[in-house]
């Protein structure tokens, strides 16, 4: 199994424009809904699977989807700000909203069609089995 490598510093660079863009609202770029955050995750690799698990704090089980397409598995989920009304102003937001994201290239030593998710307390956790080896076949040919 292949991780998509992640820029680290394409955060940073998200804080810089969103910090000088003449659009930016005061409550921030992240909650336009532009933004999309890719979750931390912790990968495991044991002799039968891999364990991958996913940071999605505040995320509801339904707004999290897991897939499998041309053996990339993806990881989508979104968070959406509760709509309150608030007397006085908010002096601090830092709490992240938007679009989560991450995707993971699976390679061939795995078994896509026994993937087992599971998620709970906002920790997505995915068991990955691998592949059983296929053993070389002996063939014999047939002389003309």
């Amino acid at each position: 199994m292949n991780l998509i490598t992640r820029d680290p510093w394409r955060d940073l660079d998200k804080v810089f424009d969103g910090f000088f863009s003449p659009s930016r609202s005061h409550t921030g770029a992240a909650e336009s809904g532009e933004q999309t955050f890719a979750p931390r995750v912790d990968i495991h690799e044991r002799d039968d699977a891999y364990e991958i698990s996913a940071e999605l704090p505040g995320v509801k089980k339904d707004a999290l989807v897991v897939k499998v397409e041309d053996g990339v598995l993806s990881i989508t989920a979104s968070k959406q700000q509760a709509k309150t009304e608030e007397d006085g102003r908010v002096l601090r937001r830092e709490c992240v909203y938007g679009k989560y994201q991450r995707s993971f290239s699976l390679g061939d030593d795995v078994d896509e069609d026994s993937i087992e998710a599971s998620f709970a307390d906002g920790l997505l956790h995915l068991v990955v089995s691998k592949a059983q080896p296929q053993q070389p076949q002996a063939k014999e040919i047939t002389i003309n």
